[in-house]
């Protein structure tokens, strides 16, 4: 129970760490709670760096094929510069879960402040299997292949990442107008809500929410 609230109060305010007491309660009833250990020593971060470690080196004890805690340990070693003990750990993370994108990303981010272009490129590839419309990746990409000497490849990736990147925005503008038409519908500004989702559908005429709330809208108006 206090890890669960632990986990709500940290999904209600991202960021501001408000679960630690409760994984605290919870790690004073049973020591052994890996996810406790990982999720406490997230919120703790680099602040507490080194009780953070100890929390994370605690749960590879307990479960040392945890790819959450080896991740976490990664990016504490990465930010304390570490870089071959971080690689290490974001390699382990990858190995035990595949499919996760994130210990890659920040592999990624290493390879390249080590100028190792080829591994980089490679995870990389990885990661655009999966998310082909990630910009920031790329961009990267693209760059490794500069960095390589594929000069013409290197610049058509950095093209795709920039349409990418204007496709995104453009889906964020979007998601913004469909966003306050809804809050205005809420309000009971039928006007201003049909103006707002109108403007979104004219932007998009294929986005299913932005229709169902101006026929929720339309309905109210009669």
């Amino acid at each position: 129970a206090h890890y669960n609230l632990g986990v709500t109060l940290d999904r209600s305010k991202p960021g501001k760490a408000l679960g630690s007491d409760e994984y605290r309660k919870a790690l004073q009833l049973n020591p052994k709670d890996v996810n406790s250990l990982v999720n406490l020593a997230v919120n703790l971060g680099d602040q507490e760096s080194a009780e953070a470690r100890k929390l994370l080196e605690k749960a590879l004890q307990l479960d040392p094929k945890n790819p959450e805690a080896h991740l976490n340990l990664g990016l504490l070693q990465r930010n304390a510069r570490e870089h071959k003990s971080a690689v290490a750990s974001f390699e382990r993370a990858i190995e035990l879960n595949p499919k996760a994108l994130e210990p890659r990303r920040q592999l990624v981010s290493i390879l390249v402040l080590d100028e190792r272009w080829d591994e980089a490129s490679k995870q990389c590839e990885q990661i655009l299997s999966q998310a082909p419309e990630d910009p920031d990746i790329r961009y990267t990409y693209g760059q490794t292949l500069i960095r390589q000497g594929l000069t013409v490849e290197g610049r058509e990736e950095l093209q795709k990442s920039q349409a990418s990147r204007q496709k995104r925005q453009r889906s964020e503008e979007i998601d913004k107008l469909v966003s306050q038409g809804v809050s205005s519908l809420k309000k009971g500004d039928i006007q201003n809500s049909l103006e707002r989702l109108n403007e979104a559908l004219a932007k998009d005429a294929s986005h299913a929410t932005a229709h169902m709330y101006s026929g929720l809208a339309l309905a109210s108006k009669g």
